[in-house]
């Protein structure tokens, strides 16, 4: 004998099957943070506070490019050094023409050459101005 279910029952289970894999989601990126480590990679010829940010030392105002927030998201500090196959022109913006600065996510720090990002939200942590990452968003 077939069971018959209602679509009400249909949503309740979608609903509770789409949380639970959401927490698992959840806990499977949290994972043991004492393992992550700080210590940014270094470029060569560092010519801005863009390069300069990747050998920074401590106490540096920028978030460093193996924060799992960061790396989640592609981030660099230098957007121009960006592989363009990445940076695909997005909202009539050119690739090349996307950074930090001219994104809707970005809010600068004044007096500074770097800013907070709504998606990057680690405390006491910028992002370069001429820095870049994959959600890149035309400023509205």
């Amino acid at each position: 004998m077939k069971q018959k279910y209602s679509r009400r029952t249909m949503v309740k289970q979608s609903s509770v099957l789409i949380g639970t894999a959401s927490l698992l989601g959840f806990a499977a990126c949290t994972g043991n943070k004492d393992k992550v480590s700080t210590k940014a990679p270094e470029v060569e010829a560092p010519a801005n506070i863009a390069d300069k940010a990747a050998t920074a030392p401590a106490g540096d105002p920028l978030i460093a490019l193996d924060n799992p927030a960061a790396k989640g998201l592609k981030y660099v500090h230098n957007g121009s050094k960006v592989d363009p196959k990445l940076r695909v022109d997005k909202a009539g913006v050119a690739g090349a023409e996307q950074f930090c600065s001219n994104c809707n996510f970005y809010k600068k720090v004044e007096g500074k050459e770097y800013g907070s990002c709504q998606l990057i939200p680690v405390p006491n942590k910028h992002v370069a101005e001429k820095g870049w990452c994959v959600t890149w968003a035309k400023k509205g």
